[in-house]
């Protein structure tokens, strides 16, 4: 009788854990050292501060994502089908990459509307209201991009949508 688990007897599994171990906090400790660093080197403008960390945290956390992929790309369970949709046959890896398409559309729509339109609001002296319109509108053509590119990357046929 054999285990399910009998995988962790191996030598090779632990190797694998511990490589991925070590990955994860070594991107965690560079994103520590990157946002001291930043900090340290821009001090007046906090808005360019945040918009920096906040692409930073994105990075690192995104790339750890990408690291398993690229890590794990020679394994059967990465793409074995979950579901299809028509012909296509939705996995693992497909849903991690829609994922990272759309998770950098929302960085950046985040990244724009809180580091380069102030600047736009500023000196067209906009009111509030058209300034959330205008952070509304922005997001939501910027999101609506990532989910078409995001599907079609997939392999979902979106021409009937489109037209």
């Amino acid at each position: 009788m054999t285990s399910n688990w009998a995988h962790l007897k191996t030598w090779g599994f632990w190797q694998d854990a511990m490589l991925v171990i070590v990955v994860i906090f070594a991107i965690f400790a560079l994103k520590g050292i990157l946002n001291n660093i930043l900090i340290r080197t821009i001090k007046h403008n906090t808005r360019i501060q945040h918009a920096f960390t906040s692409f930073i945290n994105w990075a690192a956390y995104n790339g750890i994502f990408l690291f398993l992929l690229i890590y794990f790309s020679k394994t059967k369970w990465l793409f074995q089908a979950f579901f299809t949709i028509g012909e296509v046959k939705i996995s693992v890896f497909l849903i991690v990459i829609a994922y990272l398409i759309i998770s950098l559309a929302n960085r950046l729509s985040k990244t724009l509307n809180h580091f380069l339109l102030p600047t736009v609001y500023e000196r067209y002296h906009l009111d509030r209201g058209v300034r959330f319109t205008l952070e509304r509108i922005f997001h939501y053509i910027i999101m609506v991009i990532a989910v078409i590119i995001s599907l079609t990357t997939v392999g979902i046929d979106l021409s009937a949508l489109i037209a």
